[in-house]
């Protein structure tokens, strides 16, 4: 049976890398982190765990970032993300970042996180179609970004 991790990494938990690095060590499979990058000035909507909503959503580090640094930790661990909001990402910098994280993955034939995107994201581009947001204006960039992502790391 394979065994992965999931983290919330802030900056007031354990490093990533020596988490990765722990977990490599003591054979799990995956490291998987998340992303939130927006907190609501209103709390119309309850957090769904009661009470406040927990200070770790506001001091969340970037998935990629991070990620970068458990790539550069471990040698086996694959890594990704369990969340990773891309209709609120800047689709350009989403893309640096996809490809810093995976040239340090590729360069120790291993997965990584731009693994998992390109067709199985589509229907979350669709998803943002829908969204009564901003979002709609950005989906040809969006389009046009993950279809880059998917084409850089076809060529590596």
């Amino acid at each position: 049976m394979l065994v992965g991790a999931f983290y919330f990494p802030t900056d007031y938990g354990i490093a990533i890398g020596e988490l990765a690095r722990a977990l490599e060590e003591r054979g799990f499979d995956s490291l998987f982190v998340c992303e939130h990058t927006h907190i609501p000035v209103s709390r119309r909507s309850p957090y769904p765990g009661g009470g406040e909503l927990p200070r770790r959503y506001s001091h969340t580090h970037d998935p990629f970032v991070a990620l970068s640094f458990a790539a550069a930790a471990t040698r086996t661990l694959k890594l990704g993300t369990g969340i990773a909001l891309i209709p609120q990402r800047d689709p350009i910098i989403t893309a640096k970042a996809v490809a810093r994280c995976a040239m340090r993955c590729c360069a120790k034939n291993r997965r990584s996180p731009s693994d998992n995107m390109g067709r199985p994201r589509l229907p979350l581009l669709r998803w943002a179609e829908r969204r009564p947001r901003d979002t709609i204006g950005r989906r040809p960039e969006m389009r046009k970004s993950v279809t880059a992502i998917t084409a850089q790391r076809e060529s590596m």
